[in-house]
């Protein structure tokens, strides 16, 4: 279930990340990751290839009622541009 959350080694809950990349200056897209703070949700997404060689360019936790919003098929995933502004549409619509 994608809003349930386990403590990571550490015993911090995890959480979910939005993570956005820019290529020359414009918005690719983003990843989703679950993680302990930002800084591992930026070296997971970089381990796992999902930054794409993109530029970093700010992250953000999501609170619990967005991080329910979010399927598993979307976490750990690099969303396009436009499925992210899919999911921004669904978050907006259900603040």
């Amino acid at each position: 279930m994608a809003n349930s959350r386990v403590a990571g080694h550490s015993g911090t809950a995890m959480a979910l990340w939005w993570l956005s990349y820019r290529r020359s200056g414009e918005v690719a897209g983003v990843a989703i990751i679950e993680a302990e703070s930002l800084m591992h949700a930026r070296m997971r997404a970089a381990i796992d290839g999902l930054d794409q060689d993109l530029a970093f360019a700010e992250g953000h936790r999501l609170d619990s009622k967005l991080a329910a919003l979010v399927t598993s098929k979307k976490i750990g995933r690099f969303l396009p541009l436009r499925q992210a502004l899919r999911m921004i549409e669904r978050f907006e619509g259900k603040r």
